[in-house]
């Protein structure tokens, strides 16, 4: 089997908040100086401009998310963090929108909240949607249904009881190829038992 190549997309929610952001300091910055002359409008762009750029160098440091499905595993990919599970520890993997991922990772996998070890916790350090904290406002993709599915995430639980949420580029394409790699596998093991 070749190899799959996956790629996470991008949320730009802190983008969003950030230009807000921007957008009402510009509008305060023109109220407290009153309309005073072309230096607050020069004072003005100015701020705007260090915020923009602040903004950039951020969002350009971020770390790359990608995905690789092999014959024999998957290899999830974060910067220069790489974690490899081979196929027959996966369990299987289903789309997922975003309101059922966040009660997914509230509540933990399964029954446990999972123990020190790793075991039954729900992984989210390759999703590059957020799904905690203040990034996680509850717009635009965390609105959609299942319906939209190419916006979805990936849940993907393993044997152990544990689970991972990924967020692919195109969900549905890499739901379908881990399961097509995971019914080989299981039609080879079941060939090789009888």
């Amino acid at each position: 089997m070749a190899v799959k190549h996956f790629h996470s997309r991008r949320s730009h929610r802190g983008v969003a908040v950030l230009s807000g952001l921007v957008l009402l300091t510009v509008v305060v910055v023109l109220v407290l100086l009153n309309f005073r002359g072309p230096g607050a409008w020069a004072a003005v762009i100015a701020g705007a401009v260090v915020i923009g750029l602040v903004v950039a160098y951020f969002r350009k440091r971020r770390q790359l998310i990608a995905y690789e499905l092999h014959g024999d595993g998957l290899v999830l990919r974060r910067g220069g963090e790489e974690a490899r599970y081979a196929l027959q520890d996966v369990l299987d993997a289903n789309l997922i929108d975003m309101p059922t991922a966040r009660n997914y990772i509230r509540h933990g996998a399964g029954s446990g909240q999972g123990g020190a070890d790793g075991v039954g916790q729900v992984l989210t350090t390759f999703c590059a949607v957020p799904l905690r904290g203040i990034w996680a406002m509850r717009t635009g993709l965390s609105n959609m249904g299942m319906s939209h599915f190419r916006h979805s995430l990936v849940l993907l639980r393993t044997r152990d009881g544990g689970a991972l949420v990924l967020s692919p580029r195109y969900s549905e394409p890499m739901v379908s190829a881990i399961a097509k790699a995971l019914a080989r596998l299981r039609e080879g093991m079941s060939g090789t038992v009888s």
